[in-house]
């Protein structure tokens, strides 16, 4: 049971890696349009997970108090818990494997495009036509303004202490 435990961390990276690209997977690429039904769904999935995922911890943490004096709490906990992340982690990768076996998805005709060389002005010109490019690179710069200001703060309070 501990080499299966001692791989949990893996599994997990390779179950997000299975779900994160699934529709890109299924779909070639998947567009703006098809991103929008399926990544609300991911979220949506994601946020019943977390309801599940603390009513479980809140059940082993109340089954450590039952326990023996001699008896690791945690490590009994731990792997109970670790357990069934494997298992739900083995479930989401047969569940793939059976879509990618026994469901039909719609496939799209791969059209080659001919890359066109441009230069660095040309590139940018480009990108900054593109009004999805643009949310991208405003959420990106947002978010590095509002995390070194917040970075600052709390370092100058520290320093104050």
């Amino acid at each position: 049971m501990s080499h299966i435990l001692g791989y949990s961390n893996q599994l997990t990276i390779l179950v997000c890696t299975v779900v994160s690209n699934y529709p890109n997977d299924h779909f070639t690429i998947t567009t703006v349009e098809e991103a929008k039904k399926f990544y609300p769904l991911f979220g949506l999935g994601a946020n019943v997970a977390l309801i599940f995922s603390g009513r479980t911890v809140k059940y082993f943490s109340n089954m450590r108090k039952h326990l023996g004096p001699r008896v690791d709490r945690w490590a009994i906990s731990l792997k109970y818990m670790m357990s069934i992340v494997v298992l739900m982690g083995l479930a989401i990768c047969s569940l793939y494997w059976w879509v990618n076996t026994f469901v039909s998805l719609p496939t799209r005709s791969k059209k080659k495009k001919e890359k066109a060389n441009m230069s660095t002005m040309e590139s940018l010109k480009f990108l900054a036509s593109s009004p999805y490019i643009r949310d991208l690179a405003t959420l990106v710069v947002a978010y590095g303004i509002s995390i070194n200001l917040v970075e600052v703060t709390w370092k100058s309070k520290l320093r104050r202490r």
